[in-house]
């Protein structure tokens, strides 16, 4: 509120001194243009003292209405309410998959072929098929505040078991 006041007061000083300039005949664009600003931040500062008064006066009007006690306990509840509302935007109700994607490592694949054709010959070849696999899956996360993510993870990381629990 303090600093509302002082802002409002330098600003109604630089639009008051940018006007007696512009009356004296000094048309200078910069202090035309500062003159300008300290308008619009004088109209700004005015209005939040405005919306601060007004705070005031509702608040006082809402503890004489139903007393102290009772406006410092709906204020509790209030601030309890507006704390499960922002947790339920974190709080996963349910998950859905919406895709999968595999696909083989093409290191691991060259690297297994090639150990194995050197042990085993063209058999060893085989050793290729067993090549690594990385397997993303596609998930859409709905949130109990009715919010929705989409999100892809690898199959088995920490990730997908965190998720696979609430897995619909």
């Amino acid at each position: 509120m303090v600093m509302n006041l002082i802002g409002t007061i330098f600003f109604a000083l630089l639009a008051v001194v940018g006007a007696l300039l512009v009356a004296m005949g000094v048309t200078d664009q910069q202090l035309a243009g500062g003159m300008v600003i300290g308008a619009v931040l004088l109209v700004i500062g005015v209005i939040g003292i405005i919306r601060t008064r007004m705070a005031q006066k509702k608040k006082k009007a809402r503890i004489s209405e139903i007393g102290l006690d009772a406006y410092k306990a709906e204020r509790k509840d209030e601030r309890k309410a507006a704390r499960e509302m922002a947790a339920a935007n974190y709080e996963i109700d349910y998950v859905v998959l919406a895709g999968q994607e595999s696909r083989t490592k093409t290191g691991s694949a060259v690297a297994r072929g090639a150990v194995g054709s050197a042990l085993l010959g063209p058999v060893g070849l085989l050793a290729a098929a067993g090549a690594k696999k990385n397997t993303d899956v596609a998930m859409v996360i709905h949130y109990k505040s009715g919010r929705t993510e989409n999100k892809t993870v690898k199959f088995n990381s920490k990730d997908f078991k965190k998720y696979a629990k609430y897995i619909r």
